[in-house]
This record gives structure tokens, C-alpha cells and sequence, in this order.
């Protein structure tokens, strides 16, 4: 099973760097918007409008996420707001994690 999600990280994985404090680490995973149920993805704020679509990140076991990690994938930065491991008996099969766009995490 392992073997098969390293397998398709490599070849259907997205170009990310997951940013630590001055660490940066290239790898490949998968960022794609969290359905929402077609409800509106914005709320009204005294300040204005906020966009609360979130992205969902799937990245391989070997390389941890951590929240308030910096996801950079496609041209973005993603705050990561949760990450959990998802284990196969002891091993780690990969990392699920909870992204928001830096700029409105920062908010």
C-alpha cells in the first residue's frame, strides 16, 4: 500500500515546498479545494468579505506537516490549519492536512 501511494505521488503529484521556519522542503503531493456542498464560501466580516474555502492536502508519509507549516503549490501559500497522520498499522501512509490561503489566515 505504501509503495503504491509513493507511486502516485510521483507521477500525480503537484510541485509543493512545505515551508518550517527556514526550511524549505520540495516534494509532491496533492492540494485540492475542500468541497463545500455548493454553499457560498464567503462570510460577511465588519472588514468585508472573507473567503473560507479550504484546501485539502494529502502528502507522503515520510515527510511530516505540521500546523502552522507554509504550503507552497501552484503560484499559493496555504497556512496549514490541522495536519494528521494516517497510519497503516505502525507505518505512516501519508499526511492529511487542512490548508487556508496565507494571506487570509494572517486575518
Amino acid at each position: 500500500m505504501k509503495g503504491r501511494l509513493e507511486r502516485f505521488f510521483a507521477a500525480c503529484g503537484q510541485c509543493v515546498t512545505l515551508c518550517r521556519g527556514e526550511k524549505q522542503i520540495a516534494l509532491r503531493a496533492s492540494v485540492q479545494p475542500q468541497t463545500s456542498g455548493g454553499e457560498d464560501p464567503t462570510a460577511a466580516t465588519p472588514l468585508g468579505a472573507v473567503d473560507e474555502r479550504r484546501w485539502v492536502y494529502i502528502g507522503p508519509g515520510n515527510t511530516a506537516l505540521f500546523r502552522h507549516d507554509l504550503v507552497e503549490s501552484g503560484g499559493e501559500r496555504y497556512r496549514v490549519l490541522s495536519a494528521t497522520p494516517v497510519y497503516l498499522g505502525e507505518t505512516v501512509l501519508y499526511w492529511h492536512g487542512l490548508l487556508r490561503l496565507e494571506r487570509e489566515a494572517a486575518g
